[in-house]
């Protein structure tokens, strides 16, 4: 979509083919057709939910620069850059679907308040394959909560006062880092 384009609230993207953002846009919704975020594009969503694929290609950028709820009931494939808030904003990732992060995804504490202690949330499956980069930029803080597992290959990289806390209800979580 090289014009413009708005979906908010719980209005819905529907029909056949794939939606492919090229641009500037910031977003809600209900996405029911496969996403492509486009080299070039910056993205930023507010709570959204996708029920087909969603990837963002290298050059790429997803943000979520305020508090919202992103449900992944397919696969979020990153071979470019998400960038998305804590602290005092947050997000809450959830749903049935997983996300194979290629790219970097970084993980920073909000502006405006950055020694806030809200969490960000990950209640799906995240593989980090090598080549991918996970980072808690400073103070940037998430929490693996049930329903989650932590893989990677790639790269994680906390940077001061960043965490990664895998919390401690059941059933336990999975946190594998391969050489």
């Amino acid at each position: 979509v090289p014009g413009g384009l708005q979906v908010s609230g719980s209005a819905s993207v529907d029909g056949t083919g794939r939606l492919t953002l090229s641009g500037n846009y910031s977003l809600n919704g209900i996405y029911n057709r496969p996403l492509v975020i486009s080299a070039g594009a910056l993205v930023n969503f507010g709570s959204a939910t996708f029920n087909q694929p969603v990837t963002v290609n290298p050059g790429g950028t997803w943000t979520i620069n305020g508090s919202a709820t992103i449900t992944i009931n397919e696969s979020l494939t990153n071979r470019g850059t998400l960038r998305w808030i804590s602290r005092n904003n947050v997000f809450n990732l959830l749903g049935a679907g997983r996300v194979e992060n290629l790219g970097l995804w970084e993980i920073f504490s909000d502006p405006g308040c950055p020694q806030c202690g809200s969490e960000s949330v990950v209640q799906l499956p995240v593989n980090v394959p090598a080549g991918g980069k996970l980072l808690m930029s400073t103070n940037g803080i998430v929490s693996f909560t049930p329903g989650s597992s932590l893989t990677v290959a790639g790269e994680l990289e906390v940077q001061e006062g960043g965490r990664v806390r895998l919390d401690g209800n059941n059933p336990p979580r999975d946190l594998t880092l391969a050489a």
